[in-house]
């Protein structure tokens, strides 16, 4: 009987424990989430979890857009200064021959009175050491320009920030059979801040390695070789050589742009002379009939000076030479985007005699 109550006693007990454990136990449950809630919202607060890691991943889009973008222009300025490389006959402004129509020339002969009248060349064919510089200088001004346009038009910004290129660049023209390759980098770094809290900055430098073919800097010293052949030849001759030129090498193709003959002319003091000076008309009677008056011219002898004038045709012949490749060029800046074919452009200049004359001048 006694043990029946002291069991009857434990379990009505042990009815009262358990829920005492269940509540113990929902308040310290509580009391954990409470905590960890807190701390996490202080974390979040710290360092803007989820959000941070999108702007990482937005700050790494950015850099692949600005890498593209200097890979892409690299492009253009490529093409771009190769286009005017070859219509600027590889020279970047007039040469000290001049130019004709449009066309700067490798040749340029006169002949004037302090020579004598005896025609003098000044060459000004282009060097493989032009070539390379005035490349060098389409591309920097055609990639500059590109750069300057993406710093003032971009609406590309990295946390608010607007995303500005380096102007400034180091690169080589590199000899490649088949192709011009131009390698660059940029000399600042690009910094884009990846974070607003606890910052990190992504310092890129962006470089390139572009590639057009041809070579225009083998074809223009092969240009530049054989135009001397072409010097003092007959509209008739030089259509000759021209083929000759194309069959020889069938990626260039030659052609006659034009051909003009302008008289000139050189006059220089030859020797001395003499001619009649003072002249006066004299009246005197006719010896036929006194009562007429007949007249005659009284004159002295002066010396003078015998010029030579010397006649010549000044010839000016301007060559194309094409070399099969078009690129999308705005010529000038200003308009369109438009299919340019790539010539190698130049002229020659040259005089050739006509005729000479003597005259006795005071």
């Amino acid at each position: 009987m006694k043990r029946k109550m002291l069991m009857a006693a434990n379990k009505k007990g042990l009815n009262y424990y358990s829920p005492i454990i269940a509540i113990m136990g929902i308040f310290i449950l509580g009391a954990i989430l409470s905590n960890l809630f807190v701390k996490q919202y202080n974390l979040a607060s710290d360092f803007d979890l989820g959000r941070e890691q999108f702007r990482i991943l937005l700050t790494e889009s950015s850099a692949e857009k600005v890498l593209l973008f200097v890979d892409n222009a690299a492009r253009l300025a490529l093409e771009q200064a190769a286009y005017k490389y070859g219509k600027n006959g590889f020279y970047q402004s007039g040469t000290s021959c001049g130019n004709k129509d449009g066309f700067n020339l490798w040749t340029k002969e006169e002949s004037n009175t302090q020579n004598d009248c005896v025609p003098q060349l000044t060459p000004c064919y282009p060097t493989n050491s032009n070539m390379m510089a005035t490349l060098h200088d389409f591309f920097a001004n055609a990639l500059d320009s590109f750069i300057s346009g993406f710093n003032g038009k971009s609406g590309l910004k990295v946390e608010g920030n607007k995303v500005m290129l380096p102007s400034s660049y180091d690169f080589t023209i590199s000899p490649v059979s088949g192709r011009t390759e131009i390698k660059g980098m940029s000399q600042q770094p690009v910094s884009l801040a990846a974070t607003r809290t606890n910052q990190l900055v992504y310092d890129i430098k962006p470089n390139f390695r572009q590639s057009i073919t041809p070579d225009v800097i083998s074809d223009g010293n092969d240009v530049a070789s054989k135009s001397p052949q072409l010097l003092r030849k007959k509209e008739q001759e030089i259509s000759s050589v021209l083929s000759s030129f194309n069959s020889q090498n069938p990626d260039l193709k030659w052609e006659l742009a034009s051909y003009l003959t302008p008289p000139s002319s050189c006059s220089r003091v030859i020797d001395k002379c003499t001619y009649k000076c003072n002249c006066v008309i004299v009246e005197y009677p006719c010896p036929e009939d006194n009562k007429k008056i007949c007249t005659r011219e009284d004159c002295e002898t002066c010396i003078g000076s015998l010029v030579e004038t010397v006649s010549y045709d000044d010839v000016y012949a301007s060559f194309s030479v094409a070399n099969g490749k078009g690129f999308y060029i705005s010529d000038p800046s200003s308009t369109p985007p438009q299919l340019k074919s790539v010539a190698y452009n130049f002229g020659l200049n040259w005089l050739e005699e006509t005729g000479r004359s003597t005259k006795c001048e005071p």
